[in-house]
């Protein structure tokens, strides 16, 4: 399994201050599978002369990812092709989200103990 986590802060129109987005997301698949998936997603970043893919950085065109010079239908052709691998090579993917907001009016305050943060109340959810 592979699982990664992200914590964002999203500027709404008319609000103060930013929301807090608490994710974790995973994709499961066996041994043999992540091989195959793992040479053919090299394959991809080869072909296009690609840093290591980070989302995030790709998405806002930051870091690794500033000033490639890319089209977007090069960019769309790119990430198109990496979830085409990811899709044919995993079993299942997986994924809880949850704003800090939701999180602390909607639990009771037993369970935002128990889970002690919204981080662990999506990996609870994803599991």
């Amino acid at each position: 399994m592979y699982v990664d986590e992200s914590v964002q802060y999203q500027h709404v129109t008319g609000e103060a201050k930013p929301r807090r987005l608490y994710a974790v997301t995973g994709y499961i698949a066996t041994f043999n599978r992540w091989l195959k998936l793992e040479h053919q997603w090299q394959e991809v970043l080869d072909h296009f002369g690609s840093p290591p893919f980070h989302l995030t950085e790709f998405m806002a065109r930051q870091g690794d990812f500033k000033d490639l010079g890319w089209s977007d239908d090069k960019r769309n052709e790119y990430i198109e092709l990496l979830c085409g691998i990811a899709a044919e090579h995993t079993i299942m993917g997986v994924g809880c989200g949850i704003y800090e907001s939701d999180y602390t009016r909607a639990l009771p305050r037993d369970l935002r103990y128990a889970w002690r943060d919204p981080y662990y109340f999506c990996i609870y959810g994803m599991l």
